[in-house]
């Protein structure tokens, strides 16, 4: 009985050995790659929010915004940034924030290394 049950629990391991690493594989090729999206993946719709949707996006970006504020603060309190990266991030951050209001709460993911680079400098001029 002892020798099924460790043949089992040795046959149970090497199964284990071989699928995890399988799984892991399954899930890297199921992921979503910039190259298959449809553009109109990458934004929320363009609609007409209610008063209420609005306030309560308003709400949430707040949150978004106290919450980098005090990411910013404790890092330059760390000495991790300098007075003068720390008032940039903190421009960044403010040009980032309005960028949603000022766009109608769209929400874009454009899938390149640089994407919040346009909204945090406001570089791009809407």
């Amino acid at each position: 009985m002892i020798k099924k049950f460790v043949v089992i629990l040795f046959c149970f391991s090497c199964y284990l050995t071989y699928a995890i690493p399988a799984l892991a594989e399954a899930d890297r090729d199921t992921e979503l790659k910039p190259e298959t999206l449809e553009d109109d993946l990458n934004c929320t719709k363009d609609m007409k929010y209610t008063e209420e949707q609005k306030k309560r996006l308003d709400q949430i970006y707040h949150r978004i915004y106290k919450d980098y504020h005090d990411l910013i603060e404790t890092y330059a309190w760390a000495g991790a940034l300098t007075d003068e990266q720390k008032t940039v991030r903190h421009s960044m951050l403010k040009n980032y924030i309005l960028t949603f209001a000022k766009r109608n709460y769209r929400w874009c993911s454009e899938w390149e290394e640089d994407e919040w680079e346009e909204e945090w400098y406001n570089i791009d001029h809407d």
